[in-house]
């Protein structure tokens, strides 16, 4: 972002693309402006995406994939995972899922968005992984809708929880 001459920028990331922005978001946050997770998980490696897991393993020790595609799925192997930074993210988020996707289920991006306050979630019926090339105008358009409005709120939900657990 900096060689580019920016200081912060939006960012958009699928599949793997997603843990490469949740890491953007967990450090430096400040280059962040607001993101969006697509088809995203925060550990290849929990019970919900084995189909995904066993993928990467494939991928991982095929010496006929190209070198670049090998990488990338060792790399997602050797990924720790974000679940426990997630709670942390104050940068705007919203993450799409599509309700066909085995590799990185919608009960995924729903943990997620349970972890990101004020983040929001978008599920497509019956869309699979990687779900932009299914249905283009439709993400296309939910994007630039969250990417256009001002979400400053003077409060967040926690405030309220909190508000109310002192009033009891």
């Amino acid at each position: 972002m900096t060689a580019l001459g920016y200081d912060s920028m939006n960012i958009y990331g699928v599949s793997m693309g997603s843990t490469v922005s949740q890491q953007l978001l967990i450090d430096p946050p400040e280059k962040v402006r607001k993101a969006i997770l697509s088809s995203a998980t925060y550990n290849a490696s929990i019970p919900e995406t084995s189909l995904l897991h066993q993928l990467l393993e494939t991928t991982a020790a095929d010496p006929n994939k190209p070198d670049g595609t090998r990488k990338e799925a060792m790399a997602n192997l050797a990924w720790e995972g974000s679940y426990d930074s997630l709670p942390g993210i104050t940068n705007h988020v919203m993450l799409i899922t599509g309700t066909a996707d085995i590799l990185t289920p919608p009960s995924v991006a729903i943990e997620m968005a349970g972890q990101i306050d004020g983040s929001w979630l978008i599920r497509f019926k019956d869309i699979p992984h990687g779900g932009s090339r299914y249905a283009p105008i439709e993400y296309g358009t939910i994007t630039t809708t969250f990417l256009k409005l001002d979400e400053s709120p003077e409060y967040s939900i926690r405030d309220i929880l909190n508000s109310t657990k002192i009033a009891e």
